[in-house]
């Protein structure tokens, strides 16, 4: 490829990606999509980060594994429903 198609492809690459991020980013915050479960996570958990200690509990560990698990897990499928995985988000 000349020097002009391939940054025309790298354009068409990045709005992709931007079309792409707009989308996840609205569906991370939205009631319908991973939204709901911030919203439950915080209300269950909120004690946790209200009670603010020096140490970090054992139990801030098993949070933060369960959120991440959860977080990867919905990220997938809201990629899998879009008909798109990781690459499209590179």
């Amino acid at each position: 490829k000349s020097d002009w198609a391939a940054a025309m492809a790298d354009s068409g690459d990045v709005e992709q990606l931007q079309r792409h991020a707009e989308k996840l980013k609205a569906w991370l915050l939205a009631e319908e999509g991973f939204g709901s479960y911030l919203d439950t996570f915080f209300r269950e958990n909120g004690r946790y980060f209200d009670d603010y200690q020096d140490e970090h509990a054992l139990h801030y560990t098993t949070l933060h594994k369960d959120f991440c698990a959860k977080f990867e897990s919905e990220v997938q499928g809201w990629l899998a429903d879009e008909g798109l995985n990781e690459e499209h988000l590179e």
